[in-house]
């Protein structure tokens, strides 16, 4: 079984797909997976890797939009957030940082 339906920019550090469309081509991409049925070893590993990225997808999510809510975050510091958050999908120890960084400092 081929996995090349993946849309390019989703995977793209510089490309216009933000941080919801990558969410979208995610869970798409998990939907097929799942549905396509007879999954081989290398398969489970491809689908349980879509599933963490988009678990931790949802996580950045949610931290851009406390980002955005928050009130007393200096703008250049929100804009610079939101944009690394939005770039791309990062490791869960990133989005903690920036949070912190964003949130708390």
């Amino acid at each position: 079984m081929s996995w090349t339906l993946l849309h390019p920019a989703m995977v793209a550090d510089d490309s216009d797909v933000d941080l919801q469309q990558r969410s979208y081509y995610l869970a798409q991409a998990l939907t097929a997976a799942k549905s396509a049925g007879d999954l081989h070893a290398d398969d489970v590993d491809f689908v349980t890797g879509l599933q963490e990225q988009l678990d931790v997808c949802y996580v950045q999510l949610q931290v851009a939009h406390a980002i955005e809510v928050h009130g007393d975050i200096d703008p250049e510091t929100r804009h610079a957030a939101l944009g690394e958050l939005n770039k791309q999908i990062l490791t869960l120890d990133r989005v903690r940082g920036i949070a912190t960084l964003t949130c708390h400092g």
